[in-house]
């Protein structure tokens, strides 16, 4: 099984086979905005920050992320407006990405929650994992692989757990939990890779670099694949010999 050519879906089908999605039965968010939403908040609330994607103990993966209207679609909704554009209603700049709970208190008590707060939360919640994905200057070959390291393992559980669930289960949710795993998880983690790579080349080898090379390029055609449903380059397969690099450096 391939995992990573499969194709995300528009967001009302995912709300129909994963329920704790969206509340909202109408939703008309399309692909590429559903998978930006989810993408750009990194999988977390946009205000708590909690885990929309959370691990169990068996080895499944729960999907909490609700994705709440800023302004209602209905007029006397929260936050509702007769001059809003009916166009962007359904839309990234119309959404963002909440815990069940934060989604509830926000439109359960409009008055307390303005437009305006609602999107100074999604806006720095999206600059805080811009933050976090920068790229910082390290001295030793070790402090690289240490985080390197991580960041790997942490894609290759959720690549491994996905596959375990579609392949047990092809009926079931694993696909869908891929495909936002994939857009909340996996490719945030691969910026970040590439972004320390980068301001730390100096401490590669000329073999390391070269490997690193490739491994960008099965990012870059990851990362394709999640807005265009297809692969760039399907022989940008993950270099085995970069995961093999990280640890080396471990033991230096």
């Amino acid at each position: 099984m391939h995992i990573q050519q499969e194709d995300g879906l528009p967001c009302c089908e995912l709300a129909h086979q994963l329920p704790f999605v969206a509340k909202d039965a109408k939703c008309q968010l399309s692909e590429h905005d559903l998978k930006l939403l989810w993408g750009r908040a990194a999988g977390r609330c946009s205000r708590c920050r909690e885990d929309l994607t959370p691990e169990l103990q068996s080895g499944s993966a729960l999907v909490l992320g609700e994705m709440a209207h800023v302004v209602a679609r209905r007029v006397n909704g929260p936050r509702g407006s007769d001059g809003f554009p009916v166009e962007l209603l359904d839309s990234y700049d119309n959404d963002i990405l909440l815990c069940p709970t934060d989604h509830t208190r926000i439109d359960k008590a409009p008055q307390e929650f303005s437009v305006e707060q609602v999107l100074a939360w999604k806006n720095a919640h999206e600059q805080w994992v811009r933050d976090g994905l920068s790229g910082m200057r390290l001295v030793t070959r070790r402090e690289l692989g240490s985080m390197l390291g991580r960041l790997l393992r942490a894609n290759k559980q959720i690549f491994a757990a996905a596959r375990e669930s579609a392949e047990s289960n092809p009926l079931g949710d694993g696909r869908l939990l891929w495909v936002l795993r994939k857009a909340s998880t996996v490719i945030p983690n691969n910026r970040q890779i590439v972004a320390l790579i980068e301001a730390n080349e100096d401490l590669l080898s000329d073999p390391e670099f070269e490997t690193f090379v490739r491994f960008r390029e099965h990012a870059a055609d990851l990362e394709f694949s999640r807005f265009y449903g297809t692969e760039r380059n399907p022989n940008a397969l993950f270099p085995s010999e970069f995961q093999e690099a990280a640890e080396s450096m471990l033991q230096e």
